[in-house]
């Protein structure tokens, strides 16, 4: 049989991208999960053209059912994941067939012949995964006296130990549908949400009480109106075809209603910061004319004291250079706000107005945000309890 070409039970072990953990003593239900999630990553990494091609061999790990919700039927058939059945030591060529049509048929038998063999050879890469997970003392009674477990396929040593271990009590099933109809909180990103109905879906089909999809879109659907963030794109949902109300389309047409929330929060935020600069711009602007009116009264009134109005004019002259400097710095940190979308809160030049916080260690003039109990930088013996109304003897820096 020319299957050179097809990996091996133990290569394909190697190639896998995950291994599942062993576990001791009797399989548990969230065992058996963690070791199904693990079968079904392994399966579907290894590609072929049963059960559409779409999904690799995960057929070959997933009962039918599951399997064909996943990927629905044709009319003929041709989606479903279907064990392909031996072709034959050597393809069959009728004596009275063309040289050409020969070749046709030879080729198809060999393509047949390493479907087959590919598709057996995962199921014992899969079934040996098993057995190292579990142990085989749970899966002994599928053992066959001459055969060993080669008559065995991997999803159906799946389903006899859930059958026997992953038992889900009709306690477990109400815990599951309160998860499921749990309210949602719209500070979470909405891919939680996403997770947590996908595995009560999944929960419950392991519990033979499966939620329909009218169930799944309408809970969905409840829960998100619910959390009072997506209105517009609720109202927007409600009016789509019967047809486009899946729960895939649901998944992302709410992951672009979030991106698009983000996105407006950002605005504003931008904006926001913007306004908070120029305020600050504002004010430097209005002490550079303070200290423009000063030097000229200097100028006007102390002509004849020359030494005095030098160190005057000096003295103003250092002033306006310290000004300026800090109206080119704030300058530039408007332009990078606005490029950036970094905002620095209400500084100038390091220097914080009165926003009504206080710092034992650092005073009056703080960030909205520092306040005695928040100080990233402490001073030694620093007080996290001092406040405004009792600063416990803490710096007076910026005191008004």
């Amino acid at each position: 049989m020319a299957t050179s070409s097809v990996p091996t039970a133990q290569e394909l072990i190697a190639a896998f991208p995950e291994t599942p953990s062993p576990h001791t003593g009797a399989p548990t239900y969230l065992s058996l999960k963690s070791l199904r999630d693990t079968l079904k990553a392994n399966a579907a990494s290894v590609e072929t053209t049963l059960g559409g091609g779409a999904h690799g061999h995960l057929g070959a790990i997933l009962p039918h059912a599951t399997y064909n919700a996943i990927v629905p039927p044709t009319i003929a058939g041709t989606n479903s994941f279907i064990d392909p059945p031996f072709p034959g030591a050597t393809p069959a060529i009728p004596a009275n067939l063309t040289a050409h049509s020969a070749s046709l048929r030879r080729d198809r038998w060999n393509a047949n012949l390493k479907t087959w063999q590919l598709n057996k050879n995962i199921n014992d890469a899969l079934r040996k995964q098993i057995l190292a997970s579990v142990g085989e003392i749970y899966i002994r009674p599928l053992k066959h006296q001459h055969t060993g477990y080669s008559n065995i396929r991997a999803r159906d040593m799946l389903e006899y130990l859930f059958n026997n271990y992953g038992i889900i009590t009709a306690q477990d099933l109400q815990q599951n549908n309160n998860k499921f109809y749990e309210q949602f909180d719209a500070s979470e990103p909405f891919e939680t949400l996403v997770a947590r109905i996908e595995d009560c879906i999944e929960f419950a089909n392991d519990g033979n009480q499966p939620f329909s999809d009218t169930q799944v879109l309408n809970n969905a659907y409840n829960v998100i109106f619910n959390c009072g963030l997506y209105f517009d794109e609720c109202k927007t949902w409600i009016q789509k075809a019967i047809a486009d109300k899946t729960w895939a389309n649901f998944k992302t047409h709410f992951l672009e209603a979030q991106r698009v929330q983000r996105l407006q929060r950002t605005a504003k935020q931008q904006g926001y910061f913007s306004h908070i600069l120029n305020d600050q711009c504002t004010v430097i602007k209005d002490l550079l004319d303070e200290h423009s009116t000063a030097q000229n009264t200097a100028l006007s009134t102390i002509t004849n004291d020359q030494s005095k109005l030098s160190n005057v004019t000096n003295d103003i002259i250092s002033s306006l250079e310290q000004l300026k400097q800090q109206m080119t710095f704030l300058e530039s940190k408007l332009s990078g706000t606005n490029e950036n979308h970094n905002p620095r809160s209400n500084r100038t030049n390091n220097t914080y107005r009165d926003n009504g916080n206080y710092c034992w260690t650092h005073g009056y003039r703080v960030g909205n945000k520092h306040t005695s109990e928040t100080c990233k930088n402490p001073a030694a013996g620093h007080k996290k309890e001092a406040t405004r109304a009792n600063p416990m003897g803490g710096s007076e820096r910026g005191k008004p």
